[in-house]
């Protein structure tokens, strides 16, 4: 297998991530950022946009996961490569996102936590101080 092939399962890999929550948004509906939007990559772009970007990232993933090479699921560097090239994407757009998301600032205000604790009560679930609050935190 060629070299090039490696770095199209990575990048493949990387555009079928980037391909969720584009898709997943547009169809439910939700604006969502795209580099299309004003300004790019910040701003909210509407659910159609984010549908058609979202679309054409599965398909930039599929031509280069799929008919760049020969992969195969089952051998394990390809699998590898293609997962670690969307691990990655993941993780950029977690933080990327994290504060453009609207309720990104809600959450990390700890409006939320506060809400829980109300929720809870006294000697009843418990503080959200834990868990919860400190995953909303980061």
């Amino acid at each position: 297998m060629m070299w090039y092939h490696f770095v199209a399962f990575f990048f493949g890999g990387a555009f079928f991530v980037n391909a969720i929550p584009h898709f997943t948004n547009g169809v439910s509906g939700h604006m969502f950022p795209t580099p299309f939007a004003s300004p790019p990559g910040k701003g909210l772009s509407p659910a159609v946009v984010n549908v058609l970007w979202g679309s054409l990232n599965l398909l930039i993933g599929y031509m280069l996961v799929f008919r760049v090479g020969t992969f195969d699921f089952r051998r394990t560097p390809d699998a590898l490569i293609a997962g670690v090239g969307g691990l990655l994407m993941a993780i950029m757009l977690s933080r990327t996102f994290a504060g453009i998301h609207p309720l990104g600032d809600l959450f990390r205000s700890g409006l939320v936590a506060e809400f829980l604790d109300q929720l809870a009560g006294p000697g009843r679930i418990g503080r959200a101080d834990g868990i919860i609050s400190t995953a909303i935190r980061d």
